[in-house]
């Protein structure tokens, strides 16, 4: 699915007609999805760049956020910065499986970070931003990865990063090569 909706968003910002024309950052794409969708946020955050560049060769995919993940997917192959976020109350995705050990920590060529939110269930991310504590800290991932906006990179770069010690979660991981960046 992501492949196909970076083909349509391309499609859109080429076409004279579509309210996107000439509104989209193709350098600068962000892959998320939930559950299943998380899944497949994995599996197209593996594929190599020249295969995004086959639908337009300005596209380049800069991150990926997997929201309490399905278990099709493992970390090993990915190729972007990846932030897995899971929920202590999920009982679908229970965040101590292979959110953990299948996916984090296998993911050791690319900074990953791994969330777990304090009463979250496995509907919560979809619930409005007002009452999902999951929403600020994607809002975050993207600022930092899109932007390099420098708020939202201290809660995840550094050795004082924010989110390690945020009350909303119940632990916050990265892995090596997250924090060996510079803060």
């Amino acid at each position: 699915m992501p492949l196909i909706a970076a083909s349509a968003v391309a499609r859109a910002d080429s076409d004279r007609g579509s309210a996107l024309h000439d509104r989209v950052d193709l350098g600068r794409i962000a892959i998320a999805g939930h559950s299943a969708g998380g899944a497949a946020t994995q599996q197209a955050a593996s594929l190599p760049a020249n295969v995004w560049r086959l639908i337009d060769p300005r596209i380049s995919v800069r991150s990926a956020a997997a929201v309490e993940p399905g278990p099709v997917a493992i970390g090993a192959t990915l190729t972007v910065p990846t932030l897995y976020l899971t929920g202590y109350n999920d009982v679908v995705v229970p965040h101590y499986l292979w959110a953990r050990w299948t996916q984090y920590e296998l993911a050791g060529r690319v900074p990953a970070y791994l969330l777990c939110a304090n009463g979250v269930g496995h509907f919560t991310p979809v619930d409005d931003p007002a009452h999902n504590p999951l929403a600020p800290i994607l809002l975050s991932w993207f600022d930092h990865t899109l932007k390099q906006d420098p708020d939202a990179g201290a809660e995840l770069v550094g050795p004082g990063w924010g989110l390690r010690d945020d009350p909303a979660l119940a632990y916050g991981l990265r892995n090596r090569v997250a924090a060996g960046l510079p803060g």
